[in-house]
């Protein structure tokens, strides 16, 4: 999944764009899932939280609208029963420093999925996924610790 850009939005507008209720103008997807409940397989379920809760944080929290966007994007995907994978590290602009490392714990991740990890350990699965997904935005981010 290509990470979600909003080239209709100003970059200056974004700025200045702190407030919840104004944000809720341009990012549907962040408000939509404010009351979504989690639904369908074990796996996909346990996606529409972590993404809920870490779309909800970038928004709240962090004033990072464009990311939680993104992430709502992925909650609202895995609830609609879509299949909904790990980051594409090659979407994001990722140091080449933190390639090899995050390469390796994105091939692992998806080996343990091609082992079954999805249906032996759902929420787990889950879990890794949103986790591994907000590493890599934070790595882009590069200054968050």
């Amino acid at each position: 999944m290509k990470k979600y850009l909003l080239s209709t939005i100003p970059v200056a507008l974004l700025a200045v764009m702190p407030a919840k209720v104004d944000a809720a103008i341009f990012f549907d997807n962040v408000e939509q899932i404010r009351t979504m409940a989690p639904t369908g397989t074990d796996f996909n379920s346990g996606l529409v939280r972590e993404y809920k809760q870490l779309s909800i944080f970038e928004a709240d929290e962090m004033y990072d609208w464009i990311d939680a966007e993104h992430f709502a994007a992925k909650s609202i995907a895995a609830h609609n029963g879509r299949d909904v994978e790990p980051e594409a590290l090659a979407d994001w602009s990722l140091k080449d420093r933190y390639l090899p490392e995050m390469r390796d714990a994105r091939g692992k991740l998806m080996a343990a999925f091609a082992k079954g990890g999805r249906d032996a350990a759902p929420a787990e699965a889950a879990r890794a996924q949103a986790k591994f997904d907000c590493w890599v935005e934070q790595q882009e981010e590069n200054w968050q610790w």
